[in-house]
């Protein structure tokens, strides 16, 4: 019966997407520096490769690249805006 319910479990657990296997980050940054890594880890790949100047030509904000833990989410949110309007 065990063995049964460890498969099962096994199968379930695969059938699940990533990122819902991973738990979400669900607390804030603690520092500049983890905020930027957490906005490249996240936006990188809808923004594309360039780094800031690439956030920049995405959203079309032209501030230099944020250095407080609240520009880096303002310019997450920049991101999000793009994004959705691009689907809309």
């Amino acid at each position: 019966m065990l063995r049964r319910e460890l498969a099962e479990m096994q199968a379930r657990a695969q059938q699940r997407p990533a990122e819902l296997a991973a738990p979400p980050m669900t607390y804030p940054p603690a520092t500049e520096a983890e905020a930027k890594q957490r906005f490249y880890a996240r936006y990188g790949e809808i923004v594309g490769p360039g780094g800031w100047v690439a956030v920049q030509r995405f959203t079309g904000i032209h501030n230099p690249e944020p250095y407080s833990i609240d520009e880096w989410i303002a310019a997450a949110q920049a991101v999000r805006d793009r994004a959705a309007a691009d689907d809309r």
